[in-house]
C-alpha cells in the first residue's frame, strides 16, 4: 500500500508538469503557426487585410511573396531602404524577373550597378507616396507601408492583398479602377472624386465612423467628420501621438471641442494607417488626409463598399485592438 502511494505521488510529480509543458509547447506551437501560415487571395473575388494591429508580420509575408515572383515585380514606394528586400529584389533581378521600382528622389534607394532593374524616379512637386507591390503582374498589395526597416518592423500599418491583373493596368496608367469588391482612385488626377468619395461615405454613415489616420488636416474631411458627430454618429479618431501634438494639433482640437473621441498612440512606432469603417464601408490608401495628398503628391485610395462579414470582422477587430493600444485619450484643456 506504501509502494502504492509513492508510485502514486512519483507519478503526479513527474506526469503533470511534463503533460503542462507539452500542451503549453502545443500551443505555442500552434499560435506561432497560426501567424505565420498566411492565406493570400487565390483568385479575384477574395480579399486579404493585414496589419500590425491584428499582429500580422509585415516583413515576413511581403519578403515570403516577393521571392516567389517568377516574372515581375513592380514596387513603388516613398522609402525603399530595408535591406532583406533590397537584396530579394536584387536576387530577382539577376535571375532574370523584370523589376521595375518607382520612387521618390527626395528618398534616394541605394540598388547595385548593373542590377538589370529599371528605375523610375519621382522628382515632381509632391510626393511620390504610394505603396504598391505587385508579383507576377497578378498579386497586388496596397496600403499604408514603405519599404524601410522601420516602416515594416517598427511603425504600425494596414495594407490589403489583391490578385487582379486588372488593378495593375489601371495603376500603371494611372486610372480609376472598379470591380465588383472595390473602387481604385489614383491622386491627385482623380482628387476632386476621391476626395467627394470620402466625405460622400461620412455623410451616409448612420451609425459609426472610425478613423485610423497618420496625419489629418483636410478642411472638408474634418467638416464631414464633425456633421456626422452632430447627427448622432459615433465617431472615433486615432491619430498619431506626433502629429495630434504637432502640426495636426489645431485640427484635434477642432474635433475635441465638438466632442468626437480622439485617441494616440504611445511608444516608439508611428501609428501610420490611411483608413476609414464608416458603418460597414471601408476606405483604406496611401494617402494622409491632408491637402497636399490630394492635390499634389502621387497617391490613392480603394473603397470597399460595402465589406463583406469575413472582411469586416477583420476590420473591425483591427479597430477594437487600435482603441486599447492608443491608450492616450485626448481632452480639452
Amino acid at each position: 500500500m506504501l509502494f502504492t502511494k509513492k508510485c502514486k505521488q512519483r507519478f503526479k510529480k513527474g506526469v503533470f508538469p511534463s503533460l503542462f509543458v507539452f500542451i503549453w509547447v502545443v500551443l505555442l506551437s500552434f499560435y506561432i503557426y497560426k501567424s505565420l501560415y498566411i492565406i493570400l487571395p487565390s483568385t479575384s473575388s477574395e480579399l486579404f487585410f493585414f496589419s500590425t494591429e491584428t499582429n500580422d508580420d509585415f516583413k515576413y509575408i511581403l519578403c515570403k511573396e516577393l521571392n516567389k515572383a517568377n516574372n515581375s515585380i513592380f514596387l513603388s514606394s516613398f522609402g525603399l531602404q530595408d535591406e532583406n528586400i533590397k537584396q530579394i529584389i536584387e536576387q530577382k533581378a539577376a535571375s532574370g524577373v523584370a523589376v521595375t521600382i518607382s520612387y521618390d528622389t527626395k528618398q534616394p534607394i541605394s540598388i547595385k550597378e548593373n542590377s538589370g532593374i529599371l528605375l523610375i524616379p519621382h522628382n515632381k512637386t509632391g510626393l511620390m507616396h504610394r505603396k504598391i507591390i505587385s508579383i507576377d503582374n497578378e498579386l497586388v498589395f496596397l496600403g499604408s507601408f514603405n519599404l524601410t526597416l522601420f516602416s515594416l518592423e517598427i511603425h504600425r500599418n494596414m495594407a490589403v492583398a489583391i490578385r487582379s491583373a486588372h488593378i495593375l493596368e489601371s495603376i500603371m496608367k494611372d486610372e480609376q479602377f472598379t470591380s465588383p469588391l472595390f473602387q481604385y482612385i489614383p491622386l491627385p488626377k482623380y482628387k476632386k472624386e476621391g476626395l467627394k468619395k470620402i466625405t460622400d461615405t461620412i455623410d451616409n454613415t448612420l451609425k459609426r465612423v472610425y478613423v485610423a489616420i497618420y496625419a489629418i488636416t483636410h478642411k472638408s474631411i474634418i467638416e464631414a467628420l464633425i456633421t456626422a458627430k452632430k447627427r448622432g454618429v459615433d465617431v472615433r479618431i486615432y491619430v498619431d501621438n506626433s502629429m495630434a501634438n504637432g502640426v495636426c494639433k489645431k485640427y484635434i482640437s477642432k474635433f475635441i471641442d465638438n466632442d468626437l473621441i480622439v485617441k494616440t498612440n504611445v511608444g516608439d512606432g508611428l501609428l501610420h494607417h490611411k483608413c476609414i469603417l464608416a458603418d460597414n464601408n471601408f476606405i483604406l490608401g496611401s494617402a494622409n488626409f491632408t491637402s497636399a495628398a490630394f492635390s499634389k503628391n502621387k497617391e490613392y485610395i480603394i473603397l470597399f463598399q460595402p465589406l463583406d462579414k469575413v472582411n469586416l470582422s477583420k476590420i473591425e477587430n483591427f479597430f477594437n485592438n487600435l482603441n486599447k493600444s492608443c491608450t492616450i485619450k485626448l481632452t480639452k484643456k
